[in-house]
This record gives C-alpha cells, structure tokens and sequence, in this order.
C-alpha cells in the first residue's frame, strides 16, 4: 500500500473516532503535509477530497454536498495562510448538529 492511500485511510477512518481524536489526526495529518513542502490548500484537499478519491468513496465522502457525509469546523484564523489555525477548532457540526462550540 502506497503512502498517500495508506493517509488516506486513516484520515477517512478517523471520522467514526471521537470527534478530538479525528480532529488531532487531521491536523496533524496537514502539518506534516505542510511541513513536506504542500501548501495548506493542497494539504487540506489531501485530507479530505483526495483521501476519498484514493479509496473510491467520492459518492459519499470528500466534499460537502447534499447526501454525502461531512463534518465542519469552523476555526480561529485562515489555515489557508497558516495550516496550523487548524489546531484551534471553535465549532464542530457532526451528523448536522453542533457537537462542539456555539450554543449546543
């Protein structure tokens, strides 16, 4: 198994992790994309779009779309300038409820 689709597995199995577990492996999963020479963008689409591409799961993961599945988070700063704005998650919407943030 490849790298890139052995990251891309554990980022698409940490999404039935507790919600502090998938957010660590993510981000830290990024920082080192970042840190390897990819731009945040293309780190954060390696997490999530490509991560599905890699194990065939476009019709239901990798992007947000009606009927897919998909979690948000809403964070402190722009981590399309600094990736690590990814470490201060604010808000968490799982399944579509806050699960983390706002008023629960």
């Amino acid at each position: 198994m490849s790298s890139s689709r052995l990251l891309a597995l554990l980022v698409l199995l940490a999404v039935p992790l507790a919600s502090a577990q998938a957010e660590t492996l993510v981000v830290t999963a990024a920082r080192m994309m970042v840190e390897c020479g990819m731009t945040p963008m293309e780190a954060i689409q390696a997490a999530t779009r490509n991560a599905a591409e890699a194990l065939d799961r476009t019709a239901d993961v990798g992007a947000l779309a009606p009927g897919r599945y998909g979690d948000l988070i809403a964070v402190d700063g722009d981590p399309l300038q600094d990736v690590h704005a990814l470490e201060t998650v604010a808000v968490v919407i799982k399944g579509g409820q806050v699960v983390k943030g706002l008023t629960q």
